[in-house]
């Protein structure tokens, strides 16, 4: 919509998504992100907590954008999450009294790796494996052939990334 509050937020996943899905099929995701702030205190020369704030997140699919779905499927409760959309208001009347709450309607959801610490896999799908450390260029058949160990980085590279030669 146009108009409405534009916001990113990093935090965690705190309960496993919700899915259910429509009428139509597509599939519409509930779950809530901690986001934990800190601030740098020059007086006294360190990080400071700000209370976290809890945002409830809402995403739908919608046509060929599976948004919904792949949240449903890939992310779970703990996980690091980028989050960015629009701040949506809900008012409503319950026992008398008028209430309102404000959640995310998601655009988009990613991974946030910067702590992200599981081993890719060969199972996992979309995965990237590696090839083994080489004992030199390929073979003519494309293939590489594995070096008994694997060599120990240059001294003046950074953590074994960068030019060796």
């Amino acid at each position: 919509m146009a108009g409405e509050t534009q916001v990113t937020v990093i935090g965690r996943i705190t309960r496993e998504p919700e899915v259910r899905y429509m009428n139509n099929g597509d599939a519409a995701v509930k779950f809530s992100v901690a986001v934990n702030a800190r601030t740098f205190s020059r007086e006294r020369n360190e990080w400071v907590d700000k209370p976290t704030t809890f945002w409830d997140v809402k995403a739908f699919d919608q046509g060929k954008l599976k948004l919904g779905e792949n949240v449903g499927n890939v992310l779970k409760k703990g996980d690091s999450v980028i989050v960015s959309g629009e701040i949506e208001t809900r008012e409503w009347e319950q026992d008398g009294q008028k209430r309102r709450a404000s959640e995310i309607r998601a655009h988009t959801v990613g991974k946030d790796l910067r702590f992200h610490s599981d081993p890719a896999t060969q199972d996992a799908p979309g995965a990237w494996n590696p090839p083994a450390a080489s004992s030199g260029p390929p073979a003519a058949d494309g293939s590489w052939t594995p070096a008994s160990t694997p060599a120990a980085p240059q001294s003046d590279t950074w953590g074994g990334w960068g030019n060796t030669a």
